[in-house]
């Protein structure tokens, strides 16, 4: 049904190209919106013909007995998915309106379906908001739950992965939630924000996560904020665990400015004592003894599995320059890199030095 206030607009816009009254008239006959104030609310016979008949109706000046409560001009029939929701009147002679009359239907008809198309979305959204809070807070899926699931314009289909992204500047306020709007719209995908600087993605089975990774990729390179990536959740009722961990690889996204999955980071939870003395001693003895150089050297000699020859290549530098190196670190902190016991620890101690406090 038309609003008062969309029919107002209508009103406006129009108004403003052309050099005729307009009229917009509810299915009861109703003038909600007029050029001519007076005429608000007051009941328009030929508008009602138009609602029955879903045919153009055009009323003549000698027609007044007929349309007690109408002027002379052409009524038509505003319809949005082949339905008609309300009507449209041109003040004048019929004859010289022919030629605008449709254009100005066409218009019309076009508001309609923006407006439309835009409330249908605002209500989308803000289901899904209300929904992906709700199972953050609960593990049970009500009837209610189940309720709103079945709203949404998709089906939810799991495995399920949950995402954030945090705002790190107010200076990209709004832009991320625009582009991200831009980025998943008409996407099986529900998003929106937790809080002023949160925002969420739930990806579920339809939307690929690395083909999702490498888009979002975009935003995170765009705007340079966190974003992190929960492990699958078979179940939409786990949601709340998949938030926790979502969360957790959030917080490592900070240091390393790029998307961190729970995956990568899943070890962490074992590690999350980084307070203790015996962590610091153990910090101490093993990554404060060694420079950013070796530090890079050793994560790269890692990434290559222990391989001398790939790991050189890599750092562009020889191979028995990278054998130097290693055979420092050995003597530096007790640990020798190429003894996969030993890399393990060194492995370790890098875990908890990155580990957020």
């Amino acid at each position: 049904m038309l609003s008062i206030k969309l029919a107002e607009e209508i009103v406006k816009q129009t108004s403003m190209r052309l050099h005729y009254n307009i009229n917009v008239i509810d299915l009861d006959g109703v003038i909600l919106a007029s050029g001519e104030k007076n005429r608000i609310d007051s009941l328009h016979d030929g508008a009602l013909e138009v609602v029955r008949s879903k045919q153009v109706v055009m009323i003549e000046e000698n027609q007044r007995d007929k349309y007690p409560n109408c002027k002379p001009g052409i009524n038509l029939p505003l319809t949005y998915n082949e339905r008609v929701v309300g009507v449209i009147g041109i003040t004048g002679k019929p004859k010289e309106l022919e030629e605008i009359a449709q254009l100005v239907q066409l218009t019309t008809e076009m508001i309609i379906h923006q407006a439309f198309m835009e409330s249908e979305s605002e209500w989308q959204q803000k289901n899904s908001e209300l929904l992906v809070k709700a199972l953050l807070e609960t593990t049970t899926l009500t009837p209610t739950l189940q309720h709103r699931i079945n709203k949404l314009p998709f089906p939810l289909v799991g495995p399920f992965h949950f995402l954030l992204i945090e705002e790190t500047t107010m200076t990209a306020s709004n832009k991320i939630y625009l582009k991200l709007e831009e980025m998943l719209y008409r996407q099986p995908v529900l998003f929106g924000q937790l809080n002023l600087t949160t925002y969420y993605i739930l990806v579920g089975h339809t939307y690929p996560l690395n083909q999702f990774i490498k888009k979002l990729s975009k935003i995170q390179q765009l705007f340079h904020v966190p974003i992190g990536i929960s492990m699958a959740i078979e179940e939409i009722s786990m949601l709340k665990k998949a938030y926790e961990a979502a969360k957790f690889a959030l917080a490592f996204s900070h240091q390393r400015q790029v998307i961190v999955t729970f995956e990568e980071i899943e070890v962490y939870t074992l590690l999350q004592r980084k307070k203790y003395e015996q962590v610091a001693i153990f910090h101490q003895k093993t990554v404060e003894q060694l420079d950013d150089k070796l530090i890079h050297t050793l994560k790269k000699f890692f990434e290559c599995n222990l391989e001398i020859s790939t790991a050189a290549k890599e750092l562009q530098i020889h191979r028995h320059t990278l054998s130097y190196r290693l055979k420092k670190v050995e003597r530096l902190i007790g640990y020798n890199p190429q003894s996969f016991e030993d890399a393990s620890i060194i492995q370790l101690a890098f875990l908890l030095a990155e580990q957020p406090v």
